[in-house]
């Protein structure tokens, strides 16, 4: 798989997926909204996941499941972005 992520236009060089990551890492840790709806999106699919995975044993509230995600999902910006 190529490292390059996309193609300038006018002749500007291409990006690399290293370069972008830099980029998206950058954007994640200053801009607090952007933060947010990344959280707010990755944390929607894991609480529609764990909802269906646990629909059966009826004791976890939908509060519980929107906690669970949430901490789910700043784990997971955490880890991309090396934050402890």
């Amino acid at each position: 798989m190529s490292k390059d992520v996309g193609y300038g236009n006018c002749g500007q060089r291409k990006v690399t997926l290293q370069e972008a990551m830099r980029v998206l890492v950058k954007a994640l840790n200053t801009d607090e909204g952007y933060r947010y709806s990344w959280q707010a999106n990755i944390a929607v699919m894991f609480q529609d996941e764990y909802s269906r995975q646990l629909e059966d044993l009826g004791s976890i509230t939908k509060n519980d499941i929107h906690g669970i995600s949430n901490e789910a999902a700043i784990n997971f910006l955490n880890l991309l972005c090396r934050i402890k």
